[in-house]
């Protein structure tokens, strides 16, 4: 294909850029929600967790296997224009070959070592967990080149594609009356491909496709090796203890955790959509500004994403049992643990976001590792004993640590202050313009003012 003349209408803001991605984020997590509501009405606690250790596993292979490609293209490509449609060819290149290699090995290991994967696991989802983490990464691949050329709005169809796609395929399963664990995970691996071929198109038609280029792969491998530590190690964060689970306690337990885990993730919506939207505008903004957009960033998301804890913990208190059914009461006080961890993530995501758009890929990896450590070390210290509260309990304390890390690291770097990090009438002032944006309809014209 030939490239397409870059586009020279004004790149939307952060505040618009957050707006498009926290409502995207709503969308896809319902999508998902509704999902989980599905398999938690019709399926036994036991097979809802096989269906969580095919999914989980899955991503950990497709996060893997991108090598951080996913993150470098979201810098290369803001900064980079001309160089677009060879860094599109070369990201999607990675993502499938790579992750159709350790998906099949992923699958062979697990199918010569059965005890290793629960028993309603058999040889038919281990390929449909290859094929899926092969999907997985291709999509992320084309939906990180989306986040780079800051076209939000193809990477949020994309994700809501995927996302409702498998809300759909298993309500069509459960008017047939064949939901099982097999079925459920060939409507997830479905719609990952879906999902991923959305987000390849709307990759392509940015700035159109060119072939690989070799030397380019070389200039951006070293960043990307450098950046996979800190995109591994976040994704295992949030998803490695459901498969640490899956392997040292019972099949029940994961499948409690899985629920509380599905409801918790919506405290984590707001601090994702701003770290994402961060992430190009950091990479291509002047060296002296970043600073300044960064720590004002920082302080009116933590003190939203604490409100978020607050107002969740009472609503799913009291929504856990009424929507997911009396099976999953256990999932309360798993989930009500899981709350807090939010604050640390939010610290985390947006400080390691800068470090990586600032050209530090290996530093901005350290808040994440520093979690994926004290996550593991937990993992398996609690689990044993306190089953999916244990879980809950690791997962939030290795959020705050990560949090604090990539805050220390940050300042670090860049000299600040730590009273730059303090709360100031200002950032009040900041979240209230940012709800009137996300409320009306600005944020999706991506015309607002830059912050």
């Amino acid at each position: 294909m030939t490239e397409h003349a870059p586009s020279a209408q004004r790149p939307p803001s952060l505040a618009g850029s957050s707006g498009v991605l926290l409502g995207a984020r709503i969308g896809i997590n319902l999508g998902y929600f509704g999902a989980a509501v599905i398999l938690a009405h019709l399926l036994h606690p036991v097979e809802r967790g096989a269906v969580a250790f095919i999914t989980v596993t899955a991503l950990v292979v497709s996060t893997a296997s991108r090598v951080g490609f996913d993150d470098t293209t979201s810098v290369f490509v803001a900064s980079r224009v001309e160089q677009r449609p060879r860094l599109l060819a070369n990201a999607l290149c990675v993502g499938a070959i790579t992750s159709t290699f350790v998906g099949g090995a992923a699958a062979l290991v697990l199918l010569a070592l059965p005890q290793v994967r629960p028993e309603r696991v058999d040889r038919t989802d281990l390929l449909l967990l290859a094929l899926g983490g092969m999907s997985s990464s291709v999509g992320v691949c084309g939906g990180g080149y989306l986040i780079g050329c800051r076209r939000f709005l193809g990477w949020s169809l994309a994700n809501v594609t995927t996302s409702w796609g498998y809300t759909a395929l298993l309500v069509a399963l459960a008017v047939a009356g064949k939901v099982d664990v097999t079925r459920a995970a060939i409507a997830w691996t479905l719609s990952q491909a879906l999902g991923a071929v959305v987000a390849v198109i709307a990759a392509v038609r940015v700035a159109g496709i060119r072939r690989p280029s070799r030397a380019l792969l070389r200039t951006t491998l070293p960043f990307a090796f450098r950046a996979w530590v800190g995109s591994f190690s976040s994704f295992l964060n949030a998803r490695l203890d459901q498969t640490i689970m899956g392997i040292i306690s019972t099949e029940r337990s994961l499948g409690i955790y899985a629920v509380a885990v599905n409801a918790g993730e919506i405290a984590l919506y707001l601090p994702g959509a701003v770290a994402t939207a961060l992430l190009p505008v950091i990479a291509s903004s002047p060296p002296e500004r970043r600073l300044a957009q960064t720590t004002r960033v920082a302080r009116a998301l933590l003190l939203l994403t604490f409100a978020t804890v607050v107002a969740a913990a009472v609503g799913g208190f009291i929504l856990i049992p009424l929507v997911f059914g009396s099976s999953y009461t256990d999932s309360v006080v798993p989930f009500l643990w899981l709350l807090p961890g939010a604050v640390g993530y939010a610290g985390l995501r947006v400080f390691s976001s800068a470090l990586l758009a600032a050209g530090s890929p290996a530093r901005s990896s350290l808040g994440s590792a520093a979690a994926l450590v004290t996550g593991v070390v937990l993992d398996f210290a609690l689990i044993p004993v306190y089953g999916a509260d244990g879980a809950a309990i690791a997962a939030t304390v290795a959020f705050m640590a990560g949090g604090v890390f990539a805050v220390v690291v940050h300042r670090k770097t860049t000299n600040c202050p730590w009273r730059e990090l303090l709360p100031r009438r200002a950032d009040l002032q900041l979240i209230a313009g940012l709800a009137r944006r996300i409320a009306s309809r600005q944020a999706v014209s991506s015309k607002l003012a830059g912050w």
